[in-house]
């Protein structure tokens, strides 16, 4: 017996596709963490009220139930559920909208039997099988058999058109410019390397000079050097002079 239940299965790494009983685990997972009594947490989560007014224990039960806040015996009373369903409907397409609208989804085109896809999750290229459901696929890659969301399926050309591409490129002209500049460059190499080599000569020399400078500065000043680029006179008072 089903008792009125339709089981309806996700795909597989889509969690997204499964939000509300992703969201009931988180919140169990919560209320024992934070809760003595989990008995007590579950109270008040059964008797706090819905965004449609009505809380779980009276869309459960048809009345509202006795937790630990007080309340008026008045409003104990069966409620009225006619309206819920329509509340509840219009609260699901309101979300929808404005989850569609912040990150802009688009619809996506049917895929069709044979046709090759890209898995985005397994980075590998795969061929569809049929249709397991709503926005999902059975798709087979590399003698495997996978069921994924429509989410991580992007359309691919076949592997002729991929061949068929791939030709159409032109590879000896550009086999031949990479030739002709190699050539040019080993033409202009001895010309700069000449150039450098005297740069570097001039710039020796006159790293010379300004060392040579710089130490017959020292010798008649009697300068130390205290650290690197930074020079300190000695005090007369530690010269031969003074004594």
């Amino acid at each position: 017996m089903s008792f009125g239940f339709e089981h309806k299965v996700s795909s597989p790494h889509h969690h997204q596709a499964n939000g509300q009983a992703e969201k009931a685990v988180d919140i169990a997972k919560q209320i024992l963490h934070k809760c003595k009594d989990p008995n007590l947490g579950l109270l008040a989560y059964r008797s706090t009220p819905l965004e449609s007014g009505l809380s779980p224990a009276e869309l459960l039960f048809g009345r509202k139930i006795r937790s630990t806040l007080p309340s008026l015996l008045s409003n104990n009373g069966a409620n009225k559920l006619v309206d819920f369903r329509k509340k509840d409907l219009d609260l699901k397409n309101r979300n929808s909208r404005n989850y569609d609208r912040r990150h802009r989804t688009r619809p996506l085109r049917k895929l069709y039997a044979g046709e090759r896809v890209w898995i985005k999750d397994v980075r590998r290229y795969g061929n569809i099988v049929k249709e397991a459901g709503i926005r999902s696929y059975l798709v087979s890659s590399r003698g495997s058999l996978m069921r994924r969301n429509r989410y991580f399926l992007v359309p691919a050309p076949s592997e002729e058109a991929e061949k068929k591409e791939r030709r159409s490129y032109n590879f000896p002209e550009s086999q031949e410019k990479e030739d002709n500049t190699q050539a040019a460059s080993g033409q202009a190499e001895p010309a700069k390397e000449s150039e450098k080599d005297e740069e570097e000569d001039e710039s020796h020399r006159q790293d010379l000079d300004e060392e040579e400078r710089k130490k017959e500065d020292l010798e008649d000043w009697k300068l130390v050097t205290h650290r690197k680029k930074r020079i300190r006179k000695v005090p007369d008072r530690y010269t031969v002079a003074s004594f």
